[in-house]
């Protein structure tokens, strides 16, 4: 069993077993996919922003230090949010390729729960948002409340950042002119396909005449595991088929 990460299994696990005390535990194990490398080679980002945020980007990189051990690996994120009229946004989905759960072999979720470290380098505001991403038969599907934020002056050293349990119904597909909508959800079922996870980042802007806003916050040591329904046959895994852990020395 790999994974990409030096997050020890148990931290993300622990935190998996917590959201399962919330409701009733089913007989099956959870499955966890962990990164604190954030190789570019398994990353893939998409930016969406809607007609008024024409002419906004997002950009990302490994950074080889300064992660949340502080020598270790992370993810940089630059939001730049060109607000050119009311309720402008920018959003930024970064898919993992290792990241796969399937439904319809591993079993039926109810949910998943989300953790991250977050550390907001633009030293104001709330940094960027941050949570899911499904992407499910080719659709993009972005979790739209209890996203996480990162305040400063809290998150100017990096902080873990929760979200215990995410629904099908709080994850509302987004397609490329960047409309969201709210009535179209992934399928957690059986018959569901598979799912590629990841994480998005967003700002807004609030109106015309705000000009280039720019966000930069880091991710490290992410964590995202499937829960399972009572009765589903999920499989006892972390990490999937991930890449080496991380070295050390």
């Amino acid at each position: 069993m790999t994974r990409q990460s030096r997050l020890p299994v148990t931290a993300c696990t622990l935190t998996a077993a917590l959201a399962w005390s919330a409701a009733t535990a089913p007989a099956v194990a959870s499955v966890s996919h962990v990164d604190g490398v954030f190789s570019s080679s398994n990353w893939s980002v998409t930016m969406f922003a809607n007609a008024s945020a024409a002419g906004s980007s997002a950009l990302s990189v490994q950074e080889l230090t300064g992660g949340a051990s502080g020598t270790d690996e992370y993810r940089r994120i630059k939001n730049s949010l060109q607000v050119g009229g009311a309720g402008a946004f920018v959003i930024a989905v970064h898919l993992n390729s290792n990241f796969i759960y399937d439904p319809g072999t591993q079993g039926a979720i109810t949910h998943f729960s989300f953790r991250e470290q977050s550390l907001n380098v633009s030293a104001a505001g709330n940094g960027q948002a941050s949570g899911l991403v499904i992407k499910q038969g080719g659709n993009i599907y972005i979790q739209r409340s209890g996203l996480l934020t990162m305040p400063s002056p809290q998150f100017s050293t990096w902080q873990i950042n929760f979200c215990a349990s995410i629904s099908s119904s709080q994850m509302h597909r987004i397609d490329g002119q960047g409309n969201v909508i709210s009535s179209d959800n992934p399928d957690f079922s059986a018959s569901g396909g598979a799912m590629t996870l990841g994480f998005l980042r967003e700002n807004t802007g609030g109106s015309a005449g705000n000009g280039l806003l720019e966000f930069e916050c880091g991710i490290d040591d992410i964590c995202i595991t499937a829960i399972p329904g009572p009765g589903a046959m999920a499989l006892l895994a972390v990490g999937g088929a991930l890449a080496p852990r991380r070295r050390r020395g």
